[in-house]
């Protein structure tokens, strides 16, 4: 009894190991990817004006292209996530619950982690919201939720 609970515990534990491993920011390449919400499949798009908001994936939008900037190439986080359309604009999370484009500058509400999880959050509000793409086509900042998929966030490397 004892050795199959040790075993299924271990296998739980590999299993999320596993999970973890695949959504990192180590699989984005310069040139830019996709940042994929695992909830709805969509994309994060910063075709709005000064903002982002969720979109079906599209290999020609270069406002779905995400690449890191001020970023160490040693230190896989935290980073700061510049939109490939504006080379001078970068996801900020200042706005009160949401998120949008503003001139990089490298201040907490720009360098944004995985903290270990699939979640994205921004240095700013810690480990207390992370970047949400539930509401309809748009993404905000909300409480974080370990079982939302919506909360969830991974690079894809675009094949054009």
């Amino acid at each position: 009894m004892r050795r199959s609970i040790l075993t299924a515990i271990a296998a739980f534990v590999a299993i999320v190991a596993t999970q973890l491993a695949v959504v990192q920011p180590a699989a984005a390449v310069p040139g830019g990817d996709w940042l994929k919400n695992g909830g709805s499949n969509l994309c994060l798009d910063g075709s709005a004006s000064q903002g982002v908001r969720m979109m079906t994936c599209s290999t020609t939008s270069k406002y779905q292209r995400w690449t890191p900037a001020f970023h160490d190439p040693y230190d896989l986080e935290p980073i700061a996530l510049r939109n490939e359309a504006y080379s001078d604009m970068c996801l900020d999370g200042s706005v009160s619950s949401g998120a949008r484009l503003l001139p990089c500058n490298k201040k907490p509400w720009q360098i944004w982690s995985f903290g270990g999880m699939p979640s994205l959050m921004n240095d700013a509000y810690g480990f207390d919201k992370a970047l949400d793409g539930s509401a309809s086509h748009g993404v905000r900042m909300n409480d974080r939720a370990y079982d939302s998929p919506y909360q969830t966030w991974r690079f894809v490397i675009v094949r054009t």
